[in-house]
């Protein structure tokens, strides 16, 4: 769903959400939501939840979908953003996924970053 919101508004509200989620199920509905945004701040906002085993898959799976927007950056704006925090998110996606195209698409853009 298109939305005339800031990103970081969808943002909040889907931790909002997260936070009044008390079933696995909705809160798998939410990181779906998250997986739609396309941008670092999602990223941001998602890697939390690799650390949560009932909720990894769909992490994983809601950072796919993040990344493929964010993996559309040229080359200068990678650096930027990895170097504006990024960079800390990948590294930690690629300690806690075992998702192998995952993990593939932040090597990726960590080496275009350099």
């Amino acid at each position: 769903i298109r939305s005339d919101r800031p990103v970081s508004e969808s943002i909040r509200l889907f931790q909002t959400a997260m936070d009044l989620a008390t079933e696995t199920s909705e809160k798998r509905m939410v990181l779906a939501g998250l997986g739609e945004l396309g941008t670092a701040e999602a990223v941001s906002a998602t890697v939390p939840y690799l650390d949560h085993p009932n909720l990894k898959q769909e992490t994983e799976a809601a950072l796919l979908g993040i990344l493929d927007g964010v993996r559309e950056s040229d080359d200068e704006e990678m650096r930027q953003l990895l170097d504006s925090g990024l960079r800390g998110d990948l590294n930690t996606i690629l300690e806690k996924s075992e998702n192998e195209r995952l993990r593939s698409w932040v090597s990726e853009m960590l080496a275009r970053g350099r």
